[in-house]
């Protein structure tokens, strides 16, 4: 069975040699519940933030990040440290799966690890292939992680929420790929996804090639238009074709091996499980005739008894009545009773004779054949199956480089008349072959776009109480919010290439699905809501909590919400997650009324007070006794 994914759950951090920023290295345990990065601006909040980041992800490069303008690593440090100091700078970040605890090690001349170790009292790896590994291997066998990519993805898009207001709660893509990963018991993430890139990748191809045509058309008709005055020798229109890469043969090839490969570990998969089906109701029938002929036996056995015992003795066992004096005597019973089921006198316990029952024997004997044989290929079956799923991904993988391969060579392009010649004839048959390539284009993209919508509705099918579950908890944090009822719809968003459902908020009768039909202030916190309720339902699969990182979320606040946000927070907190907040230092602000629920002599562990670390600009130390006042007033 798929093992669900387990969201990491962060524990602490340490920031060095990021002395032009802050005036001392960082270090900071997380509590349970609210953790808060406290400064004014400038001081280093937003940098702390992305560094805890990097150091679980290492970034948010393509595969994390759609646009490019949001996609980020190591370089994003580089213009707040000096060339210098680059390379004794380090990240380190102590997070949990589950009950494990790990820490990873990342420099800033690159994004890769650099040091990991599993628990604390364990040594570090410092090899940077050999830590990578062992960091990849821990998210895969203690996580549920299928790669690095998806923990990243998950860590940017659901537990992340920068001060760019990269929202979740209207992203229907990023929403389909966090919903079923976390569900990945019941989807083919992976699989789908590819797809999707592919049917992206399919449709432009159709888009240029339709091009293409166009201009072939053009070329024929201006071609035919002067037929007369040119003779065909001499008609100077031309047509180019790219050939393909040269890899691409051998690409072909080694995906017909595999697609062959496949096939036959699917034919032994079936074979194998046809066998063990025949194998298992063969068992189950010699289970029911041991099970026959021993109750036979047993009725017979105690028929024999009944007639070759008195009636004394059948009193005796049946009602503990003394054959000698008649008076009922239960230890006696109990004595015979042991007798009769060794098969001795009931009276003086000697060993009857009893002869070997030759079918009861046989039957055993084939049934401890069998089942001995059902283990072996119970076993062969496992390893076929195996087998067959890793073929079946390199298959795909090999599918996807020929599909990117093929999708990426340019189409026919006509070219200037000054180029080399081609004939009408010719022109022609480029016309043709482009009619073609586009309608098996079209047909392709027809099929998988009903493909990927099969596969799509089957999981929503599967995971219909889950769904409802989100929507159950999403409803308890959007409404602690708004202050009026506010649920999670699911609607379509329209799609030329694959249109598929999205959770958006509704409350008073209607589903928000642009984020315009909200302010903003509603916006950023129905999507920490939905954010808050993802993080639940997955803590509800994996019985463990996890944690919510969340820049400056008072800049987005009416002054009149405050009570709620701190209420949704605390709602969060109670199921056991980490809550790491930044914040400016305010009077009255969000972060004393959040940590209003930790106790005050532990508050002071749970702030990261930048005031004492941070480089303080003039106006700060021109404000430093009202800043350090609002601290106090924080901290209670």
């Amino acid at each position: 069975m798929t093992q669900l994914i387990t969201l990491p759950r962060l524990v602490g951090f340490r920031l060095t040699g990021f002395q032009p920023i802050f005036r001392q290295d960082i270090s900071m345990s997380l509590g349970n519940g609210p953790n808060v990065i406290l400064g004014g601006n400038g001081l280093g909040k937003t940098t702390i933030m992305q560094a805890i980041v990097f150091g679980l992800t290492g970034g948010a490069e393509d595969a994390i990040e759609e646009e490019k303008g949001l996609r980020w690593n190591h370089s994003y440090f580089r213009g707040r440290l000096n060339a210098t100091q680059l390379g004794a700078a380090s990240i380190e970040v102590d997070f949990a799966l589950g009950k494990t605890e790990f820490t990873v090690r990342r420099g800033l001349n690159g994004s890769d690890v650099i040091g990991f170790r599993a628990g604390r009292s364990k040594r570090w790896i410092e090899d940077k292939e050999r830590a990578q590994d062992a960091f990849s291997q821990a998210l895969q066998e203690v996580g549920g992680y299928q790669t690095t990519r998806d923990f990243a993805f998950l860590v940017h898009r659901l537990l992340y929420l920068p001060e760019t207001r990269r929202l979740l709660a209207w992203d229907t893509n990023a929403q389909v790929r966090i919903f079923m990963m976390l569900n990945q018991d019941a989807s083919r993430e992976t699989w789908f996804n590819n797809q999707r890139a592919r049917l992206k990748q399919m449709d432009s191809r159709k888009r240029h090639i339709h091009v293409a045509l166009g201009k072939a058309r053009d070329h024929l008709t201006t071609l035919m238009e002067f037929e007369e005055q040119v003779p065909d020798e001499e008609e100077t229109h031309t047509m180019t074709a790219i050939a393909p890469p040269p890899d691409i043969t051998t690409l072909v090839a080694e995906l017909r091996r595999a697609a062959n490969e496949s096939f036959e570990a699917a034919e032994l998969v079936q074979t194998a499980r046809r066998n063990l089906n025949d194998l298992s109701i063969e068992v189950e029938s010699l289970h029911e005739k041991v099970e026959t002929v021993e109750a036979s036996l047993i009725s017979s056995f105690l028929s024999e008894q009944e007639k070759e015992s008195s009636l004394a003795l059948y009193k005796l066992l049946e009602n503990g009545v003394c054959p000698a004096c008649g008076t009922v005597n239960l230890e006696l019973r109990a004595t015979a009773e042991k007798n009769a089921r060794e098969h001795s006198c009931l009276l003086c316990g000697s060993k009857i004779p009893q002869g070997t029952n030759q079918e009861l024997a046989t039957l055993r004997s084939q049934l401890s054949e069998k089942v001995k044989a059902q283990r072996v290929l119970e076993d062969t079956l496992a390893i076929a199956e195996a087998r067959l799923s890793a073929l079946r991904a390199n298959e795909d993988e090999l599918q996807q480089k020929v599909t990117s391969v093929r999708l990426q060579q340019p189409v026919l392009a006509v070219t200037e008349p000054n180029l080399p010649e081609t004939t009408k004839a010719q022109l022609l048959a480029q016309q043709d072959e482009l009619q073609k390539q586009e309608a098996d284009l079209e047909a392709q993209i027809y099929r998988l776009q009903n493909q990927l919508r099969r596969e799509f509705e089957r999981f929503r099918t599967q995971v219909a109480d889950r769904r409802a579950h989100l929507g159950e908890l999403y409803t308890q944090y959007a409404t602690s919010f708004l202050g009026l009822k506010c649920e999670l719809a699911e609607t379509e968003e329209h799609d030329r290439l694959l249109s598929l459902s999205r959770f958006v908020p509704k409350f008073n009768d209607s589903a928000r699905e642009d984020p315009e039909t909200c302010s903003e202030a509603q916006r950023f916190f129905l999507d920490i809501a939905f954010r808050m309720a993802l993080i639940d339902l997955s803590s509800d699969f994996s019985g463990q909590p996890s944690t919510f990182i969340c820049e400056t979320p008072e800049t987005a606040l009416d002054m009149s919400y405050v009570d709620n946000v701190v209420e949704m927070f605390r709602r969060f907190s109670e199921g056991g997650h980490t809550l790491l907040l930044s914040a400016n230092i305010q009077l009255n602000g969000i972060a004393g009324k959040v940590l209003s629920s930790v106790p005050k002599r532990e508050r002071k562990n749970r702030v990261l007070n930048l005031l004492e670390i941070g480089q303080l600009s003039q106006v700060h130390n021109a404000a430093l006794p009202k800043l350090r006042a609002a601290v106090r007033q924080t901290l209670g």
